[in-house]
């Protein structure tokens, strides 16, 4: 199956709606083993959140909000993932790796599932932190490498979401501003009039999404309603 998805992405072969496949040309020798190697580097969903020590709903997450891409992209393609990008996550987390012995302030770090209940939110969020602000992170034993292994400062976690929310408003707030309900706020966002920024809403209840606040202040000037 995931040689058909290759050649369905290389262009070679075709899906119909009934999701039959369909050879479209030859497969030259070299494309052959150019695929065949390529699928050799290809993880299933349950074996990638193994090597990086997630659980799959995690993992799924991620996938989500464009931490980790799937390697086959096209519509019912086999869900799988490349072991260039799972390399290139789990570099991109430890971008700012700091030492543990003799670090006195990372003995009070706590793992990103402790960080993410410390600050109400969701791993996929406390990572995307430590990408985005390459916060540093440590392995307490250097031979343990998966991502429950890692430690992050929960106050420094704490400190982006403050500061990022002093730059936003929740909806309800926004709503209020402007003088309109929910629902309008919300085709607002569709809309991109609005800028909802997903990563810092720290809790999962719908009023306290956030949108940045200057893309409130340009409606208010625009005298939206």
């Amino acid at each position: 199956m995931k040689t058909r998805h290759a050649l369905l992405q290389r262009g070679y072969m075709q899906r119909h709606p009934d999701g039959k496949f369909e050879l479209l040309r030859y497969v030259p020798a070299n494309v052959a083993d150019n695929v065949a190697h390529e699928l050799n580097r290809v993880f299933s969903v349950s074996r990638t959140a193994k090597k990086i020590g997630i659980s799959r709903p995690a993992l799924d997450e991620l996938t989500k909000h464009g931490l980790i891409d799937l390697h086959f992209k096209h519509c019912g393609a086999v869900p799988g993932y490349h072991s260039d990008e799972i390399w290139r996550f789990t570099r991109a987390i430890t971008a700012n790796w700091q030492p543990y012995f003799q670090n006195e302030p990372a003995k009070r770090w706590v793992s990103f599932q402790a960080a993410a209940k410390r600050s109400k939110c969701s791993i996929w969020q406390v990572i995307r932190l430590v990408i985005d602000h390459g916060l540093p992170v440590t392995n307490p034993d250097r031979k343990k490498k998966l991502l429950h292994d890692y430690i992050v400062c929960p106050k420094a976690i704490d400190r982006v979401f403050q500061s990022a929310e002093k730059s936003g408003v929740t909806r309800v707030k926004a709503g209020n501003l402007l003088g309109c309900k929910i629902n309008k706020i919300e085709n607002l966002i569709k809309r991109g009039q609005l800028v909802e920024i997903p990563e810092y809403a720290r809790r999962t209840r719908a009023k306290f999404r956030t949108v940045e606040r200057d893309s409130v202040l340009a409606l208010l000037k625009q005298n939206v309603r």
